[in-house]
This record gives structure tokens, sequence and C-alpha cells, in this order.
């Protein structure tokens, strides 16, 4: 679970619940490792960004009325895309889409496909 201060969490509860999800699907896959958790606290972060984004445009719309009485584009526009962006690219690194799950390959798949010289230096490491 990600954190804020004090131990409550700052992700909105449908971010959050999306990242608890994620945990345990690349857990259960066993994809993750402990070093993984600042990019899913990321990824999670990101999350959370869109989806509030996503809500004040749902809000207020897509253009605002600027002072000098021009429409432009919501600020939180580019929150959006830029939040999407963010999690297309940390989605790729976990192996969240089709094209980068055949690039990722599993802690124990790397463990059996070791070298004949790679099981006879590690057999050699641990007689010492």
């Amino acid at each position: 679970m990600v954190k804020g201060s004090g131990g409550d969490s700052f992700l909105c509860s449908e971010a959050q619940a999306f990242l608890d999800n994620l945990y345990e699907i690349l857990n259960d896959q066993s994809v993750l490792t402990s070093l993984d958790d600042a990019a899913m606290n990321l990824l999670g972060s990101n999350y959370h960004n869109y989806i509030e984004a996503t809500k004040i445009l749902q809000r207020d719309g897509l253009l605002i009325t600027s002072p000098r009485g021009e429409l432009k584009a919501h600020p939180c526009v580019k929150m959006q895309l830029d939040a999407s962006i963010q999690i297309d690219k940390l989605m790729d690194k976990f192996g969240l889409n089709p094209k980068a799950r055949k690039e990722i390959s599993k802690p124990k798949e790397r463990e059996e496909a070791l070298s004949a010289m790679d099981v006879f230096l590690q057999s050699s490491k641990e007689i010492r």
C-alpha cells in the first residue's frame, strides 16, 4: 500500500485498489522484487493523478475561459495527458501490455535458464 505522512494512503480509493490488484497479480507471477516498490508507487501515484484530473475535467469540461475571456484548454487536460504517458511507460516496464509481456522473464525462469557453466559455478560456491 502506498502511504503518505501519518500512515494514511494518499491515493484515491480507485488508484489504491488498482495498485493492490497489480501487486497481487505481479507477485503471483513472481515478477516483482523489493526493488520494484518505488516504481510501483510511482505507477499508483500517476494513476491517482490521472483519475483526479479526469474527475475535474468531467466536472468542469475540457475548456475554460481565461481572464481575458478567451476559451482555452483546461489545465487538467495536460495533467491527465502527462499522467497517462507516465502510466504507459511504467506499465511497459512491468510487462502490462502484450508486447512488453513477451519481453519480461520471471525470476524463476531466469534461474531455470542457467547454462551448465553457471550451474557448475553455483555448486562450487555452495561447497566452500
